[in-house]
């Protein structure tokens, strides 16, 4: 990858449909490399047929990705999440942990 200079963008949004004697592996997780030139795309929509809730999430570990993802979701107002997706995600994730 960074010979190549690619940055990866990993739509996990299927995360959570796993087959329950398999264990999910973020791509991110894989290498320090890849964690650092990659963007993940994950959101409980898929597992639980909310998508008209519109709750998702992007994460990075490298800094200036961040930062760029930050300032363009902020002026594309997709930066904050609206109330019953909220709710829903915090149902998701207490299923998910048990």
């Amino acid at each position: 990858m960074k010979k190549h200079d690619l940055i990866i963008v990993s739509d996990e949004i299927h995360c959570d449909l796993t087959d329950p004697d398999l264990k999910y592996v973020p791509f991110a997780s894989l290498d320090d490399d890849l964690s650092q030139n990659s963007i993940t795309c994950i959101s409980p929509s898929k597992t639980f047929n909310i998508a008209g809730l519109q709750s998702s999430a992007v994460f990075t570990e490298n800094k200036e990705f961040y930062e760029i993802l930050e300032r363009q979701l902020s002026i594309d107002c997709f930066n904050h999440a609206n109330i019953f997706s909220i709710d829903a995600t915090i149902q998701h994730i207490r299923v998910k942990i048990g």
